[in-house]
């Protein structure tokens, strides 16, 4: 028998167990907005006037740290319906530079609860009742956060009167196509599943996209 609980840590009878940040929770985050005219729009000559001049370049910068995660069981339970953690010994949390897309936080800081081997359970076929509960607390690992640029370029072109325009518009989102990982395997399934893949980043944002906008305006 193998029986996941709910994901949430405790209950109103022990508030202790689901203390932690809120899953909203982001230590740091700027956002910068800004638009700058290129220059030309007074030169002289009416047609580079026209064509190098008036150009208009903005963009949105991002940067944001992680939202954080819980890890939990996925071998032993309590069968409290409480949420089933591991014991932590560490931090678990690692540096920028010394995390990759496989080892995305110190899986080794973790550790489940031993199986129980009373009869009682094994002659059920509960095999992975757990003797103790693990002290893993609620969101205590923070996850990828976002390093994003969004930059566009656009100019509109006077037709036959001052109410009439054609824009022009290039966006170009991600535009650096910075790789920016958006979640990551928080199941410690490793002693029932040789190929586990706890601790590695199972998700991603979007790469590059670029967008070109025609607009005619009268």
């Amino acid at each position: 028998m193998d029986i996941h609980t709910g994901h949430q840590i405790g209950g109103q009878w022990n508030p202790d167990w689901s203390y932690g940040p809120s899953d909203a929770n982001h230590a740091h985050r700027f956002t910068a907005a800004f638009t700058y005219q290129l220059p030309g729009a007074s030169l002289k000559n009416r047609w580079l006037r026209e064509s190098v001049g008036g150009w208009q370049f903005s963009g949105i910068a991002t940067f944001e740290t992680g939202s954080p995660f819980t890890v939990w069981n996925a071998y032993t339970s309590s069968y409290d319906r409480m949420g089933d953690v591991p014991f932590r010994a560490c931090n678990g949390n690692l540096s920028g530079g010394d995390r990759s897309p496989f080892r995305y936080f110190d899986t080794s800081c973790f550790v489940e609860p031993a199986a129980s081997e009373d009869s009682f359970y094994t002659d059920q076929g509960i095999n992975n009742f757990a003797v103790s509960r693990g002290n893993e607390s609620r969101n205590a690992l923070t996850g990828p956060g976002i390093n994003n640029w969004d930059l566009s370029l656009e100019k509109a072109f006077g037709l036959w009167n001052e109410n009439s325009r054609v824009l022009i518009r290039a966006d170009a989102f991600n535009a650096f196509n910075h790789t920016q990982w958006s979640g990551v395997n928080n199941y410690d399934d490793r002693l029932n599943n040789p190929q586990s893949e706890f601790g590695w980043v199972n998700g991603a944002r979007a790469g590059r996209r670029l967008q070109l906008n025609l607009r005619f305006e009268f």
